[in-house]
């Protein structure tokens, strides 16, 4: 799921990265401001529902993940649940303020964090 998920989501940023640095370059050369309305056309376009379907596939393979290492009796129960609620809550996110984005960037962090250290305690007990 994670790897549908990502295959969808990348494309869309990459596009979006370089769709609107054109338009800034063109805007800036026509010293034209109307011109950044289109951000909106490339941010909400087609490309917008392959976003929406790829963050859906990363948070339901970030909650398979979380469900594996509950069961798994190997990393703590914990661990999985702050990733899988950061990627849950990826696409509300984009609503909110920018305290909000950075919180849920950190909610990211931590199931990270938490994942890796636990991994990396439980290898250097083998």
């Amino acid at each position: 799921m994670s790897w549908l998920g990502t295959g969808l989501t990348l494309p869309f940023y990459g596009a979006e990265v370089f769709g609107l640095h054109a338009i800034g370059q063109v805007a800036i050369k026509q010293q034209n401001s109307d011109l950044v309305s289109l951000a909106n056309v490339v941010r909400f376009g087609p490309g917008f529902i392959m976003i929406l379907v790829g963050l859906l596939l990363l948070a339901i393979g970030c909650i398979m993940a979380a469900v594996a290492i509950w069961k798994s009796r190997t990393l703590p129960k914990w661990s999985g649940i702050p990733l899988a609620l950061g990627f849950l809550l990826y696409i509300p996110q984009f609503m909110g303020t920018q305290p909000i984005r950075v919180a849920h960037g950190l909610i990211v962090a931590i199931g990270c964090l938490w994942i890796a250290v636990s991994l990396w305690r439980k290898s250097r007990v083998l």
